[in-house]
Order: C-alpha cells, then sequence, then structure tokens
C-alpha cells in the first residue's frame, strides 16, 4: 500500500515538476513521508501482532500439537516483520528513483540469504523452525542494510530525505488513496 501509492504519487509529482522547469523539493517531502510511514506501519503492526499474539495462533493453529512450532515461528518472525514491511515498500520507491535492476537486485539478495540461512541455522545451528524465521529475518535485513547504504551512502539516488514543510502530513492520505 504505501510503497506503492508512495511511489505512485512522488513519480506523478516528480513528472510535474519536471514538466514546469522545476526540480522542487516537492518529491523528496513525498519520498520522506513514505520512508516515515513504512517505518511507523512496520513498527505498529509489530506490536500489534506482539499483543494479538495468542489470539492469531489460536485462528492459525486448530492442532495443540503444532501450536508449539507455529509459535517458535510466528514470534520468531515478527521480528524482523519491520524489515520485512521496510524492504518491501521501499523497493517500489527505488524503482521510480530510477534504478529498477537494484529494486529487484534486493528482492533477488533477501530471498538468496534467506535460502542460504535455511540450511544454515537448521542443519547447522539445529534451530528448527524458527531457524527458518530467522533465516527469512536475516535476508530482509540484508536488503535493509543495502538499501540503507544506497541511501546514505551514495551519490547515485535522486530521492533524497527532507525535511518536510507544514501540511506535509496530507501525503499519507494521499498515498493510501492511490
Amino acid at each position: 500500500l504505501v510503497g506503492v501509492g508512495g511511489s505512485t504519487l512522488v513519480s506523478h509529482i516528480k513528472g510535474e515538476a519536471t514538466a514546469n522547469g522545476d526540480g522542487g523539493q516537492k518529491p523528496n517531502e513525498v519520498f520522506t513521508v513514505g520512508v516515515a510511514f513504512l517505518v511507523v506501519i512496520g513498527l505498529v503492526f509489530t506490536a500489534l501482532c506482539f499483543l494479538l499474539k495468542r489470539p492469531i495462533l489460536q485462528i492459525l493453529c486448530s492442532d495443540a500439537t503444532l501450536y508449539d512450532l507455529l509459535d517458535a515461528y510466528f514470534t520468531t518472525l515478527l521480528y524482523g516483520t519491520p524489515f520485512l514491511i521496510f524492504v518491501l515498500g521501499m523497493v517500489y520507491f527505488i524503482r521510480v528513483d530510477g534504478f529498477p535492476t537494484f529494486s529487484a537486485a534486493l528482492l533477488l539478495v533477501a530471498n538468496a540469504v534467506n535460502l542460504v540461512m535455511d540450511i544454515v541455522n537448521i542443519a547447522v545451528f539445529r534451530m528448527g523452525i524458527a531457524g527458518a524465521a530467522a533465516a527469512m529475518n536475516e535476508g530482509y535485513l540484508v536488503s535493509l542494510v543495502l538499501i540503507l547504504l544506497f541511501y546514505f551512502g551514495s551519490r547515485k539516488r535522486g530521492f533524497r530525505l527532507a525535511a518536510p514543510q507544514s501540511g506535509a502530513v496530507r501525503y499519507v492520505g494521499q498515498i493510501c488513496k492511490v
């Protein structure tokens, strides 16, 4: 929702600014609001899932013998949920920023690390099903680090975090509407 809506909105605003001959700060404001919104959604969603963990697990698992396995997987997975939400949202912004190959590579890296770490966590470290969830977290954490290096360590990127002007919160509604 945020990645698709935010990237669509920022692309539209960027196109208008280019057509008007105005580089403008507005695309960066929308990008900044989108990034902040992704962080907030990731943290709120994770907190809600932790608070509602027992009812969620009861809905997902009617077999008492599987409950402990699901609990181990779900709990471990929740720790990485903010990374997952952030990365999956950011790949849309990165694509609109003019780096579709890097955007796709981020998802490939996350899944390749997941596959390798599945083997390491389950077979080598004997972590069981929690190791599978940890492997997914590790994959998306690697992609998160790559995103941070790209946006804070590279001059290539087009979008920059910008201090939003007053009224920039309205972009949240526009992002959700798109």
